[in-house]
Formats: C-alpha cells, sequence, structure tokens
C-alpha cells in the first residue's frame, strides 16, 4: 500500500528530528548544570560581549527553542514535511538569538526608563533567573516575540498617516497531495496568517461567494477556522485540505479564500495511483 510506507517514512524523518533535538536538550542540560557544577572547563567560559551577556541567556534561548521544536516534531509527525528540516536544525541558534535580544532590550529598557522593577531590585541570584526565564520564553515563543518586534519596528518607521491594512500569506502554496492509491483520502493542514497591521476578515460561509471553498475533482474542505474569521495582526487560523483521488491520474483543484484584503486563490494537485 502506498499510504503506509509514505506515513512510514514520514514517521521515521520525523523520528529522526525527535532524536536530534533529544540530543540539543541533553547538550544544553551538561552546558548549564557543567558550568555550575564547575565540570571540565566549562566553569572558564567568559560571558559573551565583554561579560554584558550572563553566558546562561543564549543558553536557556536554546532550550526554550529545542522544546518547542520536540511539541512540533511530535505533534506534526505522521504529516512531516521536509521543508522543516532545516529549520528543526538551527532552532536552537535561533532561540539563542532572539533570548539574547531579548535580554538586551530588557536590560535597555530598564536603564532607558531608570525603572526597577521587584525582581530586577533584587538579589544577583534572582536577577539571573528572571533573565533566563525571559530568554526561555522568548525561545519557546520566537514567532510571538518576532511578530512583536516587527509590529514595534512597523510603528516606528512607517509614516504617521500611513493607513493600516491586513495582508495574507498561505501555506503551503501550493498545496501538493503527491500520490495517493484511489478512494484512499490524504489531507493537509493550511495556515492562513494575516502579516498585515489591521484585522484580516475572512467572509462567512452564508456570503455569496462564501468565504473559503474547493473546486475540483476528489478536494474538500474540513475543519474549517478560517470562514468568517477575523484574524488579528500577527495571528493565524487554520483549515484542512482533503484530497481522494476518485480514479488513477492526476487531478488538479483550487482552494479560494476571499476576505477584506482581496481574493486569494491556492493551487491543489494530487494524483491517484492506482
Amino acid at each position: 500500500m502506498q499510504i503506509p510506507r509514505i506515513r512510514s517514512s514520514r514517521i521515521s524523518e520525523a523520528a529522526a528530528f525527535l532524536a536530534l533535538d533529544i540530543l540539543y536538550v541533553v547538550i544544553l542540560i551538561v552546558l548549564l548544570v557543567g558550568r555550575q557544577a564547575h565540570w571540565l572547563w566549562l566553569d572558564r567560559i567568559h560571558n559573551p560581549i565583554g561579560g554584558i551577556i550572563p553566558l546562561g541567556v543564549p543558553w536557556f534561548g536554546a532550550l526554550g527553542a529545542v522544546t518547542i521544536s520536540i511539541y512540533g516534531v511530535v505533534d506534526h509527525a505522521s504529516a512531516w514535511q521536509s521543508k522543516w528540516n532545516l529549520w528543526h536544525v538551527i532552532r536552537p541558534v535561533v532561540g539563542a538569538i532572539l533570548g539574547t535580544v531579548a535580554y538586551l532590550i530588557f536590560i535597555g529598557v530598564i536603564q532607558a526608563t531608570g525603572t526597577t522593577p521587584s525582581a530586577v531590585g533584587a538579589s544577583a541570584s534572582i536577577k539571573l533567573i528572571t533573565y533566563l526565564v525571559i530568554a526561555f520564553v522568548v525561545g519557546f515563543r520566537e514567532e510571538t516575540f518576532r511578530s512583536l518586534i516587527k509590529r514595534v519596528v512597523d510603528i516606528l518607521l512607517s509614516p504617521g498617516d500611513e493607513q493600516q491594512s491586513p495582508a495574507v500569506s498561505i501555506s503551503p502554496s501550493p498545496v501538493n497531495f503527491g500520490g495517493l492509491p484511489s478512494g484512499q483520502p490524504g489531507t493537509s493542514v493550511v495556515t492562513v496568517t494575516n502579516t498585515g497591521s489591521a484585522a484580516l476578515v475572512v467572509q462567512g460561509p452564508s456570503a455569496n461567494p462564501p468565504g473559503t471553498a474547493v473546486a475540483g475533482t476528489g478536494f474538500a474542505l474540513s475543519n474549517d477556522a478560517v470562514t468568517g474569521a477575523t484574524i488579528n495582526a500577527g495571528s493565524s487560523a487554520l483549515l484542512t485540505v482533503t484530497f481522494t483521488p476518485p480514479a488513477k491520474g492526476p487531478q488538479q483543484g483550487t482552494l479560494t479564500i476571499r476576505c477584506n484584503a482581496g481574493t486569494f486563490p491556492v493551487t491543489l494537485t494530487g494524483t491517484g495511483t492506482k
């Protein structure tokens, strides 16, 4: 059967990245614990940038990133896609960088405003714990942090009279189901993200035409949280497209999303293998 082989291959690939993430966790824990326990030469590593940044900050940022990476691998194991491979490989590096950036912003705001929150005015150990928690949370929710930074930059750099507007990003696009045996369904989760600066409003199911629609033989919608949704800037909504090949041979369809930002067609393709 084609489906079991494809699914087994996807699960095996996901399992490899799960093992990689676990290796990352072990390395980070050894670094974090080893530096405090004075293992080998770990306690001799200096804090980066002339001691300004506690070394634990990028490490905790990386740990947060790996934690959410493990969740993602487990959650999407049966629908694994190779386009995620590089992202999971570099996730600790991204988490370390963003955790460090968040720390610098946090310290910069405190120094610029002269505020002294209770945690910041406490002992050095409490301060460090606060910084490490911030780094971990930013690494864990890096997408939220990046969206926040983008919105702040847009506010600072955009002209004051520029009208805010929604924008649409659809992933994956196009949607390719590959080869499936005739009569056997396959699914793909489509994410609709508002990358603009104002609320994205998708037409409701009773609108003419409706907010989401699928055309093409063998294609259908399910778990549609996009139709009629109001998607705030930086947020997303999901829907599932199902493809059931009616017969052997290629099929093509279209997923159409209609909203206050315009009409967005997404090509759907799949092939019946027998």
